[in-house]
């Protein structure tokens, strides 16, 4: 059974403009003798509908095979996703709150030996000094020296962060980025609704002017009137 079992690891964003990343190991795994795929989630940050609609394509395909795909260790919002999604897809994608316990349930013996290959540790990107540039006086103005060639009298290098301080910068740029994202949603949704309030302001001018013309024609074809009473029935009697 363990054989059958694929384990993928999601971490960072998954959105419109990453999840072809996603779709072409899906697609090899769907290929594949493969029949149940364990997608941890734990350090996936966001993901968006289209995310979330690629895994249940990818969940409908196997199930054909006699298997299915499920998701360990959602956070909050993947976890509304797939209820949302769940009121489409039959049977809906199951979530787990543990890898341990996916891993169960798809059958995989749990030994020490596949325990310590479950958490890999994930390096933070580091920060890479870049060759300085010195600029010096001479005869006709200025000149560069060549990269690695300070001059005389060099301040000495800021030392980089520490790690708690990079981890907080990468977290911060990630809660921006969502903020910004939902922020440009917001603005599309409502500019949709102005646009169909728009419309509907446009139809109802319309026909006002419609009405307003009905209105002015009938009056044209109603007799004219000569007073409050009106003119005086044909054929009456003349003054004595």
């Amino acid at each position: 059974m363990a054989e059958t079992v694929a384990v993928i690891n999601l971490a960072g964003e998954l959105d419109a403009t990453t999840v072809h990343a996603l779709l072409a190991v899906l697609e090899q795994l769907t290929a594949s003798p493969v029949t149940h795929v364990i997608v941890a989630a734990r350090e996936l940050s966001f993901c968006d509908m289209s995310g979330v609609e690629q895994l249940a394509a990818t969940h409908q395909t196997l199930l054909a095979k006699g298997g299915r795909l499920v998701i360990a260790e959602p956070g909050p919002g993947l976890c509304r996703l797939l209820e949302v999604m769940a009121e489409h897809v039959r049977p809906a994608i199951q979530a787990f709150p543990a890898l341990t316990e996916a891993l169960a349930d798809a059958g995989v013996d749990l030994d020490a030996a596949v325990l310590p290959l479950l958490r890999v540790r994930r390096h933070l990107p580091r920060y890479r000094r870049i060759p300085h540039v010195a600029v010096a006086p001479g005869r006709a103005g200025t000149r560069h020296l060549r990269p690695g060639k300070p001059p005389a009298q060099e301040q000495p290098s800021q030392p980089p962060p520490p790690a708690d301080t990079r981890r907080s910068l990468i977290n911060r740029s990630h809660e921006l980025r969502r903020q910004a994202r939902q922020q440009v949603n917001t603005m599309q949704w409502r500019l949709f609704l102005a646009g169909r309030s728009r419309t509907t302001l446009s139809d109802t001018l319309d026909r006002c002017r419609d009405t307003l013309a009905m209105m002015r024609a009938k009056v044209r074809e109603s007799p004219t009137r000569t007073g409050p009473g009106g003119p005086p029935p044909a054929g009456d009697g003349q003054a004595r």
